[in-house]
């Protein structure tokens, strides 16, 4: 949450890297979980419904995270814009030049600022809900061994 306009290539990919291992150790133990009480007759569907809840899960939140991230960044740029007045002393050298070009790169600064200000509030808002989830793996416990009858059944023929 701390980034700025200036990253370089590794502020950006050691932390993918650790992220990925972080799904990795998440997504692996909560599939076996899932499937440890089914049957393996109910397993074929287990696994459709579990893929489908995943991406439908995946799909709202990245569509609430990029709606987010726009009407973050057009919230953003107005603030930022509203600086921009012959009253503001650091604008006075652009404003009074009057060119296009450099009205044009003003905007496109504003609009880069805006547009890093949306991340870091996403970046937020993922760590906060990511926090108010974790305390629902408390309530996560591993099935119970229990004999199965089929196995059972089984062994005695």
């Amino acid at each position: 949450m701390h980034y700025t306009i200036v990253l370089s290539a590794s502020d950006i990919v050691w932390p993918g890297v650790i992220q990925g291992f972080g799904l990795g150790f998440v997504f692996v133990p909560l599939s076996a979980l899932t499937f440890s009480t089914l049957t393996p007759a109910l397993r074929a569907d287990g696994t459709a419904t579990y893929s489908l809840m995943r991406n439908i899960g995946s799909s709202i939140g990245i569509s609430i995270v990029q709606t987010l991230m726009t009407r973050n960044t057009q919230v953003a740029h107005a603030d930022l814009a509203a600086q921009v007045t012959p009253f503001n002393p650091a604008m006075q050298p652009i404003l009074s030049s009057g060119s296009m070009q450099d009205m044009a790169m003003l905007n496109q600064t504003i609009t880069q600022q805006a547009a890093m200000i949306a991340y870091l509030n996403d970046f937020k808002l993922m760590f906060v809900a990511t926090l108010l989830v974790v305390p629902i793996i408390l309530l996560i416990r591993p099935a119970s061994k229990t004999p199965d009858e089929s196995l059972a059944h089984a062994a005695m023929d």
